[in-house]
């Protein structure tokens, strides 16, 4: 997460994460949410190319009792 969140806050310096929808299950808890930002670094093996960037995205928290256990990020990169 750390370094997830590192890449985005340097390819991205005015990094924003929106909330749109949570849903919760027995053992994860799901969000749906919105990334936005102005590429000015390399992320992910995207050249930077000083464009504002929306993108759609989903963080999936997979817990086991009341322990964080794993966080997968899935971004829509269409």
């Amino acid at each position: 997460v750390r370094d997830l969140v590192g890449g985005l806050v340097t390819g991205f310096p005015d990094f924003h994460f929106e909330p749109i929808k949570f849903h919760h299950a027995d053992d994860a808890v799901i969000v749906e949410a919105q990334m936005t930002g102005t590429h000015q670094a390399d992320w992910a093996g995207i050249p930077a190319k000083g464009k504002k960037l929306v993108l759609p995205l989903v963080c999936i928290f997979d817990f086991e009792e009341d322990r964080l256990m794993n966080e997968k990020v899935y971004f829509d990169f269409a």
